[in-house]
Parts: structure tokens; C-alpha cells; sequence
């Protein structure tokens, strides 16, 4: 008889973490108090950037400039700040690995100072803005 006591113990136990990790999925996949605002030295030539989003969000996020001057004009890098990666030491990353190309970086929904709430299907939307 304990072994059926064991059985549905371990059946409610993994019901519960199963429905707990669904609970949990989006901030899981984006936690937005881990991505706390990091103080980097950007570029003196880094402009700020802000994008209304249809459903009324506000997106910030942070232009860096080609460091080399080409006559056709550089390309331009569109990146986000990432799951747990703040928008500005990511530009910098890029605008290091990149210096021909116009680097413009920009944080998740809902990661400070962008409004909202992340999700897959707003990063996607955000994107498509940008």
C-alpha cells in the first residue's frame, strides 16, 4: 500500500512543478530584475533613441555610430539588449566587434527604461518596428 502512497505523492509532486514552470514560463524567459541597469561608458557620440510601439509602449534604445567613414555608407546593426544583458553594454560589444556598421541597440519591453511587458510575440512585433 506505500508504494501506491509513493506513487501519487511523486505524481502530485511533479503536477506541481510542472504547473508551477508553466506559471512561471515568461519571467523565466525574461527576467527583467536581472537585467538591472549597468552604468557603461558609451561613445560620446551615442544618441538616444525612443520608438512608440502601435499598442502604445515606449522602446528605448541607443544609436552608435560607424567609426569608420565609408562613401557608400555603413551598415546598419539592429540588436536588443538580450534576456538578462543591458541594451548598453551590448552596444558596445557590437559596436567593438563591428566598427564599420552603424550599431542601434535597444532593450526588451518591459526592461527599464522600456515600458511594457516582454513576451516571444512582442519581441517579434518590437522588431519588425525597429
Amino acid at each position: 500500500m506505500w508504494i501506491v502512497h509513493l506513487a501519487l505523492s511523486l505524481a502530485v509532486l511533479y503536477a506541481v512543478v510542472v504547473a508551477a514552470l508553466y506559471l512561471a514560463q515568461a519571467w523565466l524567459l525574461f527576467p527583467a530584475m536581472l537585467a538591472r541597469a549597468a552604468r557603461v561608458q558609451l561613445p560620446a557620440s551615442t544618441q538616444r533613441l525612443q520608438v512608440e510601439t502601435p499598442d502604445g509602449e515606449i522602446l528605448a534604445g541607443l544609436l552608435i555610430p560607424s567609426l569608420v567613414r565609408m562613401a557608400d555608407g555603413a551598415p546598419t546593426l539592429v540588436g536588443f539588449g538580450g534576456n538578462t544583458w543591458n541594451a548598453g553594454t551590448m552596444a558596445l560589444i557590437l559596436h567593438s566587434l563591428f566598427q564599420t556598421a552603424i550599431v542601434v541597440v535597444f532593450h526588451y519591453r518591459g526592461y527599464a527604461p522600456s515600458s511594457g511587458r516582454p513576451s516571444a510575440q512582442a519581441l517579434l512585433s518590437d522588431s519588425l518596428v525597429i
